[in-house]
């Protein structure tokens, strides 16, 4: 008894804890399931990306239904909301985008583009004589560049950008990953005149804001794009020094127009494209997912691996999918062609 409680007093009580070899299988299984839940946490994250961006397609799409409710036609790809190729006070030049701010509620956005023209519209005194016989015109040229009125408007517009495009940087002006159906907003239709269906035929759809590849000219990522109108008679006009200096002689043409930066950010239907490299890509459809460095302009691009998401001019949103057929593809472009996509949706 005195031997058991002497040996109590002098060694110290054992505690409990792991071994290396316990602690060894708990952090394997802790890897296990990390390495089980990752895929699953970034599955759901592209799902709600995909869901985000889908509701970008549907806002814009009420938009340019709002927009074609007041105007009776859809906004042009590039141009004056007015209808004519001039520059009139209170008017509104710029891509479809820009057109449809103010359904967007972004009308402030707006006010503020249209305020940077004071002091934009630039007139110059008449030339020198000679001059022609209807005698000196009362100036040399009035332009008007909503493009410098738009894009000095250091904003960007979030609702344009979708959160699955890998291109997007904090320095871009004024991007956009939607891209507009050219055959159809360069046209300015009503709806009425969509003949193969507005649920079969795509208004907008995704692509990369930055994709300068392919030997057509880079589209530009901006959605600020504007025109200039001019509004002059035709003749060469050699300028004389003013107080910025001698501009040059150029030929101006009565409401002649110039778009300013690259391709506006959309797509066409098109048989084929040449990439950068020179070879030619027979029966596009679009790009799924592809590096950055292998962007083809001419064509929209999937931002994951389901399809590409558009907008049909219905206002509902679908995902094309990626084994769509060039026809069926070329069919959900044209909007009046007589043809309509059928399966491969």
């Amino acid at each position: 008894m005195r031997r058991s409680v002497l040996r109590s007093l002098t060694l110290p009580a054992r505690r409990p804890g792991f071994t290396l070899i316990e602690l060894l299988v708990v952090i394997a299984i802790i890897a296990v399931l990390i390495g089980l839940l990752l895929p699953a946490v970034q599955k759901v994250r592209e799902a709600a990306a995909r869901m985000q961006s889908a509701n970008h397609l549907k806002q814009i799409g009420l938009a340019a239904h709002h927009f074609h409710d007041v105007e009776n036609k859809l906004p042009p790809s590039v141009g004056w909301n007015n209808g004519t190729r001039k520059a009139e006070p209170n008017t509104m030049d710029g891509s479809a985008h820009y057109h449809l701010l103010p359904y967007l509620e972004q009308q402030n956005l707006v006010n503020a583009s249209l305020g940077q023209l004071s002091g934009r519209v630039l007139r110059l005194p008449p030339p020198p004589p000679p001059w022609p016989p209807e005698g000196p015109p009362t100036d040399l040229i009035s332009l008007g560049i909503i493009a410098y009125r738009a894009c000095n408007v250091p904003v960007q517009f979030k609702l344009f950008e979708s959160p699955l495009d890998p291109t997007l940087t904090p320095g871009l002006f004024l991007p956009t990953s939607y891209l507009m159906n050219l055959d159809v907003f360069e046209r300015r239709l009503p709806l009425l005149a969509i003949t193969d269906g507005l649920s079969n035929t795509i208004l907008f759809a995704e692509g990369y804001a930055v994709c300068q590849g392919g030997s057509d000219a880079s589209r530009s990522f901006s959605w600020g794009m504007g025109s200039e109108g001019i509004n002059f008679y035709s003749r060469t006009i050699v300028y004389p020094p003013f107080p910025f200096g001698v501009i040059g002689s150029m030929d101006f043409a009565e409401g002649g127009t110039g778009v300013l930066g690259n391709v506006p950010p959309g797509f066409r239907a098109i048989s084929s494209y040449r990439t950068a490299g020179g070879v030619v890509v027979p029966d596009p459809t679009f790009q799924v997912r592809p590096k950055t460095g292998e962007c083809a302009a001419p064509v929209p691009q999937a931002l994951s691996s389901g399809g590409v998401q558009t907008l049909l001019a219905d206002g509902s949103v679908r995902t094309v999918n990626p084994g769509i057929s060039h026809a069926a593809w070329r069919a959900a472009v044209t909007p009046d062609a007589g043809d309509i996509s059928g399966a491969g949706w």
